[in-house]
Parts: structure tokens; C-alpha cells; sequence
């Protein structure tokens, strides 16, 4: 299961990615839920599937305007994966464990938003790096429910 926040009819909703569609659950859902992190918390992704799946309604990806998949987190944690080019290049010892560091609600991007370089950069466009982080959105537990995002693809559970 894919999920994904977007714009649709000038409304944020949600719903899953099925190839180069949306699925909306029915409005009941919604109302219900009235966002993913109300999901999450309550434990309800296997009845968004199958509502979403049985009598949702399939909506063109590209009709509708991508927002950061939990685009209200109590908390993103993210974890930085210490990679050796990574290591290596800011002249930093290797470490055992990997860096913890938080994310601001304001700091998040959805597929396709454009992306402000600071104009005390010298990088190019073309020389700019682009990092991605697994993050962890703390609406439950994580024993219960996992998940991965990345800067091009809605969230996937595991």
C-alpha cells in the first residue's frame, strides 16, 4: 500500500497511489479521518485499503496538486545515514551509530514543489545535492506501524 496526501477540488485530502491513480476513500472515511496522522492513530490502515480499494474513487495523479504525505507531524524525526561518500567528504570521523536530528512541518516538500536554493550558495542547479532522509512521523507507536517516504514517492507502509 502507497500513501500519499495531495490537493484535489481545492480541498487537502488522501488516499493511495495505484500506478498513475489515486484512490480516495469514501467521504464517510474522511469524516471520519480526516487526515493520515488521524489514520495512523487509529490503526485504521487496513480499512482505508480496502474501503479506498472497494469504493473509493480513482482520480488521475495528474489532476490533483501533491502535499508532503504527513503534511501535519506532530514530530519528523529523521535519521542520518552516515554514508562513506558523505563521511568522507565533510572530513568527519565514520561513526558507529547513526545522527538524529529533527525536521520542521515548515521545512517539508511534496513531489514536484519547487525548492529555494539560499542565495548564499554557490552551488548550480546541476551540481546541487539533493538528500533524501528516512523519516519516522511520531503519530504512533513504532511497533505498530512503519513506514518509508522519499523526496519522489508517496509513503509506503512496510
Amino acid at each position: 500500500m502507497r500513501l500519499t496526501s495531495f490537493e484535489f477540488d481545492g480541498h487537502a485530502t488522501y488516499g493511495l497511489l495505484d500506478q498513475d491513480n489515486l484512490l480516495l476513500p469514501p467521504r464517510e472515511f474522511t469524516a471520519q479521518y480526516p487526515d493520515l496522522v488521524a489514520v495512523l492513530r487509529a490503526g485504521a490502515l487496513a480499512e482505508l485499503e480496502q474501503l479506498a480499494r472497494s469504493s473509493g474513487t480513482r482520480v488521475a495523479k495528474s489532476s490533483v496538486r501533491l502535499l508532503p504525505v504527513i503534511p501535519n507531524p506532530g514530530k519528523l524525526i529523521c535519521v542520518g545515514l552516515n554514508y562513506k561518500t558523505h563521511v568522507a567528504e565533510t572530513k568527519r570521523g565514520d561513526s558507529e551509530h547513526p545522527s538524529l536530528f529533527l525536521r520542521f512541518n515548515d521545512s517539508l516538500a511534496a513531489d514536484g514543489d519547487e525548492v529555494l536554493r539560499p542565495a548564499f550558495s554557490s552551488a548550480s542547479i546541476g551540481k546541487a545535492s539533493w538528500p533524501s532522509s528516512s523519516a519516522k512521523a511520531a503519530a504512533t507507536s513504532p511497533r505498530r506501524t512503519r513506514w518509508t517516504t522519499s523526496p519522489a514517492t508517496p509513503a509506503s507502509t512496510t
